[in-house]
């Protein structure tokens, strides 16, 4: 799993392969709902297990071209380069499946909410972040971003 650093060169990468041959740039963060309220109600021990949890679904639900990476706390973030919108609909879609109900201990499930926003043209990488995480806290008040 990749750290902000090497998500921030990955993106950077995909940049510039996307100048050079053209599709789209999928930015998108991922946070874990109700993270504090897990670790106080649980124990730091089971929050932990939720974000490798999250690390594992994440890693085995995208392509191995794809990056990922833990930002920190409880988000993190994937760069996915796409042919096209339905391609990136198809990827968020295996997303949101893949991080659906991760289990606690008590029988409940914890849920994470995705933000995602195709990079733009003339975007540089902070732009592109922070335009996923927007979307990501806009989803988390319902509203479409």
């Amino acid at each position: 799993m990749a750290n902000r650093l090497l998500l921030c060169d990955r993106l950077a990468q995909s940049f510039a392969r996307r100048l050079r041959h053209g599709g789209e740039i999928l930015v998108a963060i991922i946070d874990v709902d109700q993270f504090k309220a897990i670790n106080d109600t649980h124990g730091h021990e089971v929050g932990d297990t939720v974000l490798i949890e999250v690390a594992h679904r994440l890693t085995r639900t995208l392509r191995g071209e794809d990056t990922v990476a833990r930002l920190g706390g409880d988000e993190f973030a994937i760069v996915a380069e796409v042919a096209d919108q339905p391609t990136a609909e198809l990827l968020l879609s295996r997303l949101r499946a893949g991080l659906a109900d991760l289990p606690l201990p008590d029988g409940k499930v914890a849920r994470a909410t995705i933000g995602a926003a195709p990079a733009q043209a003339g975007d540089d990488v902070s732009t592109a972040l922070e335009r996923a995480d927007r979307a990501m806290y806009a989803a988390k008040r319902g509203v479409s971003a």
